[in-house]
């Protein structure tokens, strides 16, 4: 399984800000599911374009590439059955298959089951499988998930304190 885990967003700024709405928020599964939503956008994209901010994943080796061809014609990279681009994208799946989305009131976690996801993540053995990182955040990103997490308890603490 591919884990990210986020345990400070932001920096110094955010935690200030947060102090002052989290004790009032008891339950941040909405905003979990407007994180998953984005986070399944952005492994989206990164499989449409084949790498993450700009960059490209490593081209295949020119072996496997030809057996590929032969046998999963037109198939773009860690995309051979869709079983692994699904389960990172939410695609196509019931409960019991190979997407992680557990969202509960005070965590969440996002990521894949696929065995062979964590290869394709990091490289295996170094120099047979180069790394092709399906999740790989930028601080752009990063910042955008702390953004709506503050906003949203920010919402959140205002409802209970009656103010909206």
């Amino acid at each position: 399984m591919v884990v990210l885990e986020v345990e400070t967003i932001g920096g110094d700024t955010f935690v200030r800000g947060m102090n002052r709405y989290a004790e009032d928020v008891t339950d941040w599964r909405p905003a979990f599911e407007d994180i998953y939503t984005n986070f399944t956008n952005i492994q989206k994209g990164g499989f449409r374009r084949q790498g993450h901010h700009g960059s490209k994943w490593a081209d295949l080796s020119p072996r496997y590439k030809r057996w590929k061809e032969m046998h999963y014609p037109g198939r773009p990279i860690l995309t051979r059955t869709g079983r692994m681009r699904d389960s990172m994208t939410g695609r196509n799946q019931a409960a019991s298959q190979d997407t992680v989305k557990r969202v509960e009131k005070l965590a969440a976690e996002f990521g894949t089951q696929v065995p062979y996801a964590y290869a394709h993540q990091h490289g295996y053995p170094p120099g047979n499988l180069p790394a092709r990182p399906m999740v790989d955040l930028n601080e752009d990103q990063r910042r955008k998930w702390a953004k709506l997490i503050q906003e949203w308890a920010w919402r959140e603490a205002n409802k209970a304190m009656g103010l909206t």
